[in-house]
């Protein structure tokens, strides 16, 4: 798993929901939308991931808009 970036505030767009994020990998989209794949990242960066948020992210072999679900301390997110 490489995280290369995942950015959710840009300017302008602090207190206001849904945001939309940003997130790079190396990986595929099946690997990035698996259940759990950002848990790590997340908690030990602190980032804050919302179920109102969406996240475009950017892979090896796709770019997909995904939508974020939180299903206990599990984040997945779903190509929407």
């Amino acid at each position: 798993m490489t995280i290369l970036s995942l950015k959710m505030d840009f300017p302008g767009q602090i207190g206001v929901e849904p945001r939309l994020g940003k997130l790079h990998v190396n990986d595929t989209i099946a690997q990035a939308t698996a259940a759990g794949f950002l848990n790590t990242y997340v908690k030990n960066t602190n980032t804050a991931i919302f179920k109102t948020d969406s996240i475009d992210v950017a892979a090896s072999d796709d770019t997909k808009l995904c939508k974020v679900v939180l299903t206990g301390t599990s984040i997945q997110l779903v190509a929407i």
